[in-house]
């Protein structure tokens, strides 16, 4: 795994975590996983398995908030992996209204979601706030997120 090989990261956000797989995009094999928790409160840390490398670990994550935690993630993984090093994001969100398969994230879709949050209110806005500032603007505008 490395910023040379194209790989998938799929990102599923909760109300005080954040899990994460990089898969490798020519075997379907995922080659490093993990998940921040405690987003928000005291001993939030990043917690890791990574498969190319044989490493596990935890860090600490700094911030307070899940912005926070998003920012730190995308650094961290700025740092093995790189931007360059994903050709697409998968974004698991907890309600999809009448969305049951995959579909591109865009302008049209942030915003019904955005509409319905309201259905888990302790889920999506998080969800949704990670994907739409940190997960897509930042370093991934040409990667294609669904």
């Amino acid at each position: 795994m490395g910023q040379d090989k194209k790989n998938i990261l799929c990102v599923n956000g909760g109300s005080s975590s954040i899990k994460f797989s990089v898969y490798a995009i020519d075997g379907e094999e995922c080659v490093l996983k993990g998940k921040i928790e405690r987003i928000g409160l005291d001993g939030a840390s990043l917690t890791f398995s990574d498969k190319s490398t044989k490493e596990e670990g935890k860090v600490a994550v700094t911030g307070s908030g899940m912005q926070e935690a998003a920012n730190f993630l995308l650094d961290w993984l700025e740092g093995r992996v790189g931007v360059s090093g994903f050709s697409a994001i998968g974004h698991r969100v907890v309600h999809g209204a009448a969305h049951r398969q995959p579909v591109i994230i865009d302008d049209e879709l942030l915003a019904e979601l955005e509409r319905i949050s309201g259905y888990d209110p302790d889920h999506l806005p998080g969800e949704i706030g990670t994907d739409e500032e940190k997960m897509i603007a930042r370093q991934t505008q040409k990667l294609l997120k669904v």
